[in-house]
């Protein structure tokens, strides 16, 4: 895991090597803006495009064989900091999935995306809930206007969930979710 002189390690999994790191851990683990991409050489060939490839999944097989051997190990410190370990690269790689996503949601129009159903309405609320945000945070993480949320949670207020979703899924589906969204 990658570490800055003088901050905490960094969970993203294409950290910059410590020669050219910034110490700002917010800027040091956040996606790179598209409009601040590196691009790379056009004139590479494909065989060095392919190796870096290769050379990606070799790094993820030997990070993969050395979590194995700490996970085994007798001493429990080391088994909790492997899956601590290993945690925090799942989370790095979900929000890079997430950010490769998004950016390619934000190329089309807001007005040609496709809208969500209600079930996932609802859901958008719950986590909004959960997750403490505020309308324009809701807004900005899942690529809808502000005005939506707000029509959505109107709605809500004002006709029920049925408002939202005429489908939903018996009371025992809410209960495990909100357990699974709760600490």
């Amino acid at each position: 895991m990658a570490r800055s002189s003088d901050g905490p390690p960094c969970d993203h999994p294409w950290s910059a090597p410590a020669s050219i790191r910034i110490s700002s851990r917010e800027a040091q683990c956040a996606p790179m803006p598209s409009h601040l991409a590196i691009p790379l050489p056009k004139a590479w060939p494909r065989s060095v495009r392919s190796a870096v490839v290769h050379a990606v999944s070799l790094a993820h097989f030997s990070l993969t064989s050395a979590r194995a051997v700490a996970a085994n190990s007798i001493n429990a410190r080391i088994r909790l900091k492997e899956e601590n370990d290993r945690l925090r690269q799942e989370i790095a790689l979900l929000r890079e999935e997430l950010r490769i996503k998004d950016a390619r949601m934000e190329r089309i129009p807001a007005q040609r995306r496709p809208h969500y159903p209600p079930t996932e309405r609802l859901a958008i609320l719950e986590l909004r809930a959960a997750r403490a945000w505020s309308i324009a945070q809701t807004a900005r993480r899942l690529l809808v206007t502000p005005l939506t949320v707000t029509s959505w949670m109107r709605r809500l207020d004002d006709e029920g969930p049925d408002a939202l979703d005429s489908n939903r899924e018996p009371v025992g589906h809410d209960v495990r979710q909100v357990l699974d969204l709760t600490p």
